[in-house]
Protein backbone atom coordinates (compact mmCIF):
# COMPACT_ATOMS: atom_id res chain seq x y z
CA UNK A 1 0.00 0.00 0.00
CA UNK A 2 1.63 3.28 -1.08
CA UNK A 3 1.93 6.01 1.47
CA UNK A 4 0.30 9.43 1.16
CA UNK A 5 3.42 11.15 -0.19
CA UNK A 6 3.82 8.53 -2.92
CA UNK A 7 0.21 8.94 -3.97
CA UNK A 8 0.51 12.74 -4.02
CA UNK A 9 3.66 12.58 -6.16
CA UNK A 10 1.96 10.14 -8.51
CA UNK A 11 -1.01 12.49 -8.88
CA UNK A 12 1.26 15.47 -9.54
CA UNK A 13 3.23 13.51 -12.14
CA UNK A 14 0.00 12.51 -13.87
CA UNK A 15 -1.14 16.12 -13.89
CA UNK A 16 2.10 17.25 -15.55
CA UNK A 17 1.95 14.32 -17.99
CA UNK A 18 -1.38 15.69 -19.18
CA UNK A 19 -0.19 19.30 -19.50
CA UNK A 20 0.92 20.53 -22.90
CA UNK A 21 3.46 22.95 -21.45
CA UNK A 22 4.43 24.75 -18.26
CA UNK A 23 5.77 28.19 -17.48
CA UNK A 24 9.49 28.57 -16.95
CA UNK A 25 8.75 29.84 -13.45
CA UNK A 26 6.51 26.91 -12.43
CA UNK A 27 7.79 26.62 -8.87
CA UNK A 28 5.45 23.73 -8.08
CA UNK A 29 6.93 21.66 -10.91
CA UNK A 30 10.51 22.26 -9.87
CA UNK A 31 9.65 21.56 -6.22
CA UNK A 32 8.18 18.25 -7.36
CA UNK A 33 11.38 17.45 -9.28
CA UNK A 34 13.44 18.27 -6.19
CA UNK A 35 11.28 16.09 -3.96
CA UNK A 36 11.60 13.20 -6.43
CA UNK A 37 15.35 13.70 -6.53
CA UNK A 38 15.51 13.48 -2.74
CA UNK A 39 13.34 10.35 -2.58
CA UNK A 40 15.39 8.46 -5.20
CA UNK A 41 12.57 6.18 -6.29
CA UNK A 42 13.55 4.84 -9.76
CA UNK A 43 10.03 4.90 -11.23
CA UNK A 44 9.47 8.50 -10.07
CA UNK A 45 12.89 9.54 -11.37
CA UNK A 46 12.14 8.00 -14.77
CA UNK A 47 8.80 9.79 -15.02
CA UNK A 48 10.25 13.11 -13.86
CA UNK A 49 13.17 12.84 -16.31
CA UNK A 50 10.72 12.21 -19.14
CA UNK A 51 8.74 15.30 -18.11
CA UNK A 52 11.88 17.44 -18.09
CA UNK A 53 12.72 16.19 -21.57
CA UNK A 54 9.16 16.74 -22.75
CA UNK A 55 9.12 20.38 -21.66
CA UNK A 56 12.67 20.97 -22.90
CA UNK A 57 11.78 19.49 -26.29
CA UNK A 58 8.68 21.69 -26.52
CA UNK A 59 10.83 24.76 -26.05
CA UNK A 60 13.36 23.49 -28.58
CA UNK A 61 10.55 23.00 -31.10
CA UNK A 62 9.35 26.57 -30.47
CA UNK A 63 12.92 27.78 -31.03
CA UNK A 64 13.13 25.94 -34.34
CA UNK A 65 9.80 27.40 -35.46
CA UNK A 66 10.70 30.96 -34.44
CA UNK A 67 11.22 33.20 -37.48
CA UNK A 68 12.97 36.06 -35.69
CA UNK A 69 16.70 35.22 -35.39
CA UNK A 70 17.11 37.46 -32.35
CA UNK A 71 14.33 35.70 -30.46
CA UNK A 72 15.65 32.35 -31.62
CA UNK A 73 19.04 33.10 -29.99
CA UNK A 74 17.35 33.69 -26.63
CA UNK A 75 15.69 30.26 -26.45
CA UNK A 76 18.67 28.16 -25.27
CA UNK A 77 18.70 29.84 -21.87
CA UNK A 78 15.14 28.54 -21.36
CA UNK A 79 15.80 25.08 -22.79
CA UNK A 80 19.13 24.20 -21.17
CA UNK A 81 17.89 24.06 -17.54
CA UNK A 82 15.40 21.33 -18.47
CA UNK A 83 17.99 19.22 -20.29
CA UNK A 84 20.68 19.70 -17.65
CA UNK A 85 18.31 18.78 -14.84
CA UNK A 86 17.18 15.72 -16.83
CA UNK A 87 20.81 14.56 -16.99
CA UNK A 88 21.34 15.19 -13.27
CA UNK A 89 18.20 13.34 -12.33
CA UNK A 90 18.12 10.48 -14.82
CA UNK A 91 21.76 9.70 -15.57
CA UNK A 92 21.63 6.51 -13.48
CA UNK A 93 18.62 5.18 -15.42
CA UNK A 94 19.09 6.49 -18.96
CA UNK A 95 21.79 6.87 -21.57
CA UNK A 96 22.31 10.63 -21.65
CA UNK A 97 24.48 10.90 -24.78
CA UNK A 98 21.60 12.26 -26.89
CA UNK A 99 20.76 14.91 -24.29
CA UNK A 100 24.40 15.88 -23.93
CA UNK A 101 24.61 16.28 -27.71
CA UNK A 102 21.57 18.58 -27.65
CA UNK A 103 23.12 20.63 -24.85
CA UNK A 104 26.35 21.01 -26.84
CA UNK A 105 24.39 22.19 -29.88
CA UNK A 106 22.42 24.71 -27.84
CA UNK A 107 25.49 26.08 -26.07
CA UNK A 108 27.19 26.95 -29.38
Amino acid sequence: MPNVETMEIDNQLKRYDNKDDIHQSDVEFFNLIEKISDRRQPNEIARATNLLLKFGNLRKLKMEQEQNPMKQKSFPKFILPFYKRAIELGSTLFDTKQIEKLIDELEQ
